[in-house]
């Protein structure tokens, strides 16, 4: 192996799992406030969107102001900037939102699930079993995501900051062995 391409490899792995540390570290200590900035950048992207749409409609509002599909994106634009600065105001309803839908949707593949297989009789019974503790595990996840979204996006995080400090110490692990090799 080539020593400049190894020293270039290991300064950009360091870099690279030195950023994986630090976040994870943010995630672990301040999920909150990760949510929280989160939501603002869904804001700022949905303001941008409002807003460009909003200045097309205007710069061309003789030809625009004719056409109803226009002046009901026009409106859609408006909406878009009101919503983003409800997100402004308050950031924490948005992953609020997000888990909710999260929660509904796991409910409802749990019921799905139950109803598949009692429609389905020629199942095997200890097949059914599984599926009646799988579908019941997933439909508990799903209220209790709907119960407590905050506290569900909090726990995510804290869970990806262990995962990524965890990653970022096995890769200088590796690296560190890689380099006790080539030396």
């Amino acid at each position: 192996m080539d020593y400049d391409f190894f020293k270039v490899f290991k300064m950009s792995k360091n870099l690279q799992n030195t950023i994986l540390f630090v976040i994870g570290i943010l995630l672990l200590c301040f999920p909150t406030s990760i949510l929280q900035a989160f939501s603002i950048v869904i804001g700022v992207v949905i303001l941008a969107y409002g807003a460009w749409g909003c200045l097309m409609f205007i710069s061309n509002y003789k030809e625009t102001a004719k056409d109803r599909n226009q002046l009901l994106n026009f409106i859609i634009d408006i909406v878009a900037i009101i919503l983003s600065i409800s997100i402004f105001i308050n950031p924490s309803w948005v992953i609020s939102v997000m888990y909710i839908i999260v929660g509904a949707i796991v409910i409802a593949n749990g019921i799905k699930n139950i109803v598949d297989m009692i429609s389905n009789s020629s199942v095997d019974s200890n097949i059914s079993l599984t599926i009646i503790i799988i579908s019941t595990i997933l439909i508990i996840l799903g209220v209790i995501i709907i119960a407590n979204p905050n506290g569900v996006a909090n726990f995510i995080l804290r869970l990806e900051g262990i995962s990524l400090i965890v990653d970022s110490i096995t890769n200088w692990f590796i690296l560190y062995k890689i380099d006790k090799e080539f030396n």
